[in-house]
């Protein structure tokens, strides 16, 4: 029997898990298998959660969502971060000549939305990866940042609507 290449992982096809968090952020080639896979750029604690992805035939496959919590103090600073963008770009936008008129108050009051909005959200879908249940393609799926089960997502190759959702 041949010995196995050292990039590729021992194969245990009894066991089958779940994909891995760094897999949701890349897709991880044969020759980055040798090196540790980054971490993903989050400032909070993500969570990996399997969710079960169907399309129009063919069995549903198991698919990976990434979401990412923040707690009190991280909501917070996300929210002045949203409000000082804005009001930088208001204070930008004043020495632009008649459009100052309408950007200035524009980005004031975007700004605060922006505040109140992002101090709501404890929950942001960083992304998900799964294998399409109709053409076989493995691949990272875009989503929505708000977390809202099932999910309508899209297979990149044969373009067909898929839904992810909790595994009955």
């Amino acid at each position: 029997m041949a010995a196995q290449p050292k990039c590729l992982p021992p194969l245990d096809l009894g066991a089958v898990e779940p994909p891995s968090a760094c897999a949701v952020h890349r897709r991880v080639r044969s020759h980055d298998r040798e090196t540790p896979p980054a971490e993903p750029p989050s400032e909070s604690p993500a969570a990996l959660r399997v969710l079960q992805l169907s399309g129009y035939h063919g069995q549903p496959t198991s698919a990976g969502l990434l979401v990412a919590r923040f707690d009190a103090g991280q909501r917070m600073r996300r929210a002045v971060k949203g409000l000082a963008g804005f009001w930088g770009a208001m204070v930008v936008s004043v020495f632009l000549p008649v459009a100052h008129f309408v950007l200035v108050p524009s980005f004031f009051f975007f700004g605060i939305y922006q505040f109140f909005k992002r101090l709501r959200v404890s929950e942001l879908v960083r992304g998900a990866h799964g294998v399409c249940p109709d053409c076989g393609a493995e691949q990272d799926f875009e989503t929505g940042a708000r977390l809202a089960l099932p999910m309508s997502v899209r297979c990149a190759k044969c373009h067909r609507g898929l839904t992810l959702a909790e595994v009955a």
